[in-house]
This record gives C-alpha cells, structure tokens and sequence, in this order.
C-alpha cells in the first residue's frame, strides 16, 4: 500500500492516536514512500540475519569470572625438583646424576690394582721374570739379566731372555760396546769364538752343544791395550761374555776388538745380555 495518497497518512495518524503526525521517534525519508521506519538517535538497525551471540561475556556486561578451582587430587609441584621438559626422559637424567655421584664418591685409593702380569708379556719385559730379574738396560733394544738362582752354561742362557727377546748376538753387542765398557761382567753373549780347539772370528751364535771337552792350550783372548794374552785355554768350545775391559778375541786382529771377553762354553755364569728381536 503506497504512503502518498493522504487516505494513507491519516490511515498511519489514526493508529497512532495522533491525526496529522508521525509517530513520535519516526521520521519519513523526503521525496519518496516512506521506505522504512528507524529511529532518530538509536544505532542502525541490524541485520536480519541471525546475529552470532558471544557466550563468553555476560549479558549484563560484566567481567567473566574464571573458574581457578584446584581439583582435590591434585598435588602442589615440588620445589626441590626443576620442572621436565616435555619431551625429555627422566630415567636419562636420573641416569647421569647416579653416575656422576657415584664417581665423585669412588676414592682413588679404591682403584683396581695394575695387572703386574704385564710386565711378562712379550717384548714388556727383556728378562723372563720366572727365572731372571733385570740388572740394567742401558739401550731399549738390550738389556742384562741376572739369573735368580743358580748359573747357566752358554747353551742355557737364553731362557734368561723374556718372549719377543733373544740371547744378544756377537755382531750386536759388539756395535754397542766396542769402545764402551759393559755395566756388567760375565753375562753370556750369543758368539762362538772355538769349536775345535782352534781360534776364528767370532760367530754370532752359542758353540754347538757347549761341549767340556778338552785339547791343547792355546790363547784365545789378548788385552788390547798390549795384546799380552788375557785367556789361555784348553776347552775345546770357547765363547764369549761381557767385560768392564778391552779385548781381542778368538783372533788378535782389530776386527775382534770389543769389550768382552772368551771363556769356556760350558762353565756356569748367572747373567746373560739379552736383545729384542
């Protein structure tokens, strides 16, 4: 029904108990039907669409009140323990914490012993400590060694040397003390200067079989400073022993000068110069 024919206007006065007005807070929009009614002063007004209601304020305007109850079973956190970290396994750092006090509380004293059966492995030790002990080791590849109880032929004193050692050869020994003294006197030495009651340059070995037997007297060793005869013998197998003294051995020439000295293959002595092999 259209608002510009004035049945229509006193139609709107009369249902508004006020003849010729407009209901009081209305207005009409000029030069057109009156299109809508809304108030003069009141915000617009909304859609008609349903209007979305925020349940998490009050209706009458109020802060909203948060509920802060502790539930009874709850347990209040420990101070004496730092907060974990999500993701973090407790039983790792529990783990390094046992560990580390148990090391801080281990004293030194408590440390297992050292195995002293190291010093009898091969190539440790230059001396066999079931049957020698060491006297000296002036050089890392040459040692002397003095047998605990008892003496040894030539032919037996190898078993003074330790695994990975061996009776020191002529050649060897004679590079090292040829012009220097021996610490130690009378220890064996792996050279063979006579095996037939004839002199030779020394061999680097033991005489065959360290035989007593006996032949003609002859010299088998010279002081080098005057070659005035130092060993005069009849054994058949001559060897040789470390000496505190110049000597020429087996033959007096200057190839068999040394500190050393020849002796009997067969006669006893406690000590014998071992080297690495």
């Amino acid at each position: 029904m259209g608002w510009r024919s004035l049945p229509g206007l006193l139609l709107l006065a009369a249902l508004t108990n006020c003849p010729g007005k407009a209901p009081r807070g209305l207005r009409f929009d000029s030069g057109s039907d009156l299109q809508r009614l809304r108030p003069k002063d009141g915000p617009p007004a909304e859609s008609d669409s349903a209007t979305a209601v925020d349940l998490s304020k009050p209706s009458d305007g109020s802060v909203p009140r948060v509920d802060q109850r502790v539930p009874t079973d709850a347990k209040p956190p420990d101070a004496g323990q730092p907060p974990k970290l999500d993701g973090a396994s407790p039983s790792a750092d529990s783990t390094v914490v046992d560990s580390a006090a148990k090391l801080d509380s281990t004293p030194i004293d408590s440390a297992p012993p050292v195995d002293s059966s190291v010093d009898s492995a091969a190539g440790s030790n230059p001396c066999r400590p079931t049957t020698a002990t060491l006297v000296s080791q002036p050089l890392a590849d040459l040692a002397f060694c003095r047998k605990l109880i008892g003496a040894v032929n030539q032919c037996g004193a190898a078993t003074l040397c330790n695994d990975g050692w061996r009776l020191c050869p002529a050649s060897v020994y004679q590079t090292h003390y040829r012009a220097t003294p021996a610490p130690l006197a009378d220890a064996w030495i792996a050279g063979c200067v006579a095996e037939s009651s004839a002199g030779f340059l020394p061999l680097d070995r033991v005489c065959i079989g360290c035989s007593s037997g006996q032949g003609a007297q002859q010299d088998f060793g010279w002081r080098c400073s005057d070659l005035t005869p130092a060993y005069s013998s009849k054994e058949v197998a001559v060897g040789l022993t470390s000496s505190t003294t110049c000597h020429r051995v087996g033959i007096a020439v200057t190839a068999t000068i040394g500190h050393w000295r020849t002796l009997g293959a067969w006669i006893p002595v406690s000590a014998a110069v071992c080297c690495r092999k």
